[in-house]
């Protein structure tokens, strides 16, 4: 049985009533991540929706299955590091595109004009990235990691969007900034 998009969810601003689910599902991350975008297990952070970081959910029934937000280091700098996941039984229904568009609209209110992804470095996820050009965006490949940045201020087609929540989320961990590396 194929899988099939979801018409019922629900795209919203992360809640403190949401932190105990959202902390389930970033345990999927916890042990494969490195990335300075996925906070901590119980982190207050998670909820907080300021000019340094935010996030979204995906709803369907009343349950949080998906989770995506950026951090950036200060409240000025133009680009942030993200992350996205969605709950397992949800995955390829089209919710990580939708959080996606969800947080690019909440990066651009706070003035981030580019989005980050670091993945680690994998052939097959490297040339599935090159084959989803992204418009406006770039891609990296640095040591193990690939970077993959997107503007924000840019609409991207959904197919665009596509590809980066499939590098979001196919990349068997994610990882860090690279040692030395400069950021804005």
């Amino acid at each position: 049985m194929g899988m099939t998009s979801l018409q019922s969810h629900v795209i919203r601003r992360v809640t403190e009533e949401d932190l105990d689910q959202v902390v389930q599902l970033l345990a999927r991350l916890e042990e494969r991540s490195a990335d300075p975008a996925i906070p901590q297990e119980g982190s207050p952070r998670l909820c907080r929706c300021d000019f340094t970081h935010r996030g979204v959910v995906a709803v369907v029934d009343e349950r949080v299955v998906g989770y995506a937000h950026w951090v950036r280091p200060t409240t000025t700098a133009p680009r942030a590091d993200m992350a996205v996941v969605v709950a397992k039984e949800y995955e390829n229904r089209g919710l990580g595109t939708a959080l996606l568009g969800g947080l690019r609209r909440e990066a651009h209110k706070a003035g981030v004009k580019k989005l980050e992804l670091r993945v680690a470095r994998s052939p097959k996820l490297l040339q599935e990235i090159e084959d989803h050009t992204l418009q406006g965006g770039r891609v990296c490949d640095v040591d193990d990691t690939i970077v993959v940045t997107i503007p924000v201020d840019e609409l991207c087609s959904g197919r665009e969007l596509s590809a980066m929540r499939w590098a979001a989320e196919a990349s068997p961990r994610v990882v860090g900034p690279a040692a030395g590396s400069a950021r804005a």
